[in-house]
């Protein structure tokens, strides 16, 4: 998202022609200048805000900055006064911050500038240092790289079940393919000739009669 800088230019009262054509041109300079929003009101001391005015202050949702005649303090003491949660924030024209919490308002003076120029550049490095500020933090809020599932080792009993091809039997006259369980291994062992068993016994009684003898 790119940061945008709100300036509100506060006129001042009862002002030279050297300061009006100042503000004058102010506005027309700060128009074209990309990532700042311009907006004019009346004198914020010293003078009576209009309605149009007081909505334009109350309607700022983010830091902005405002440039008027009066000094930072009593800049800030004005905007509170009008119910904003404000807080004076530092620049390179104005050393002094305080901490808590409300809005971060850049206060300038106009008889800081010489001219117009002068001006519109110290609120372009005023933008700036917030850009550079953001931008560490938008890298920060990058998206995770998605996890990845660790490698699952297969148990005993499954390498086997994987390892150990199929049976083929032949079962009701058809060839169905099923694993064996334990007990069919043994079933489908050949069973041992009962006459080679007696065949055995036989000729064990003969050596042992001969042996007698």
């Amino acid at each position: 998202m790119a940061v945008r800088l709100p300036v509100i230019l506060s006129q001042s009262a009862g002002g030279s022609n050297e300061q009006q054509g100042k503000e004058a041109g102010a506005v027309i300079q700060l128009m074209g200048i990309r990532g700042i929003d311009v907006s004019l009101i009346g004198p914020l001391v010293g003078g009576t805000l209009s309605s149009t005015d007081r909505l334009v202050l109350e309607s700022q949702d983010r830091d902005f900055a405002i440039v008027a005649s009066s000094s930072a303090a009593d800049t800030i003491a004005a905007l509170r006064s009008l119910g904003l949660r404000a807080r004076r924030a530092p620049h390179p024209h104005d050393s002094e911050g305080e901490a808590g919490q409300g809005r971060r308002v850049f206060c300038l003076h106009w008889n800081d500038f010489n001219s117009s120029e002068s001006l519109c550049q110290a609120l372009q490095q005023i933008l700036q240092d917030r850009q550079v500020v953001a931008v560490p933090i938008s890298l920060g809020t990058g998206g995770a790289k998605p996890a990845t599932a660790a490698p699952t080792t297969a148990s005993p009993a499954e390498r086997k079940s994987t390892a150990e091809p199929e049976t083929p039997r032949k079962i009701d006259g058809a060839y169905k393919t099923q694993q064996e369980t334990p007990a069919e291994k043994q079933l489908s062992r050949p069973a041992t000739s009962t006459g080679m068993v007696d065949t055995d016994l036989d000729d064990l009684v003969e050596d042992l009669n001969d042996l007698n003898l």
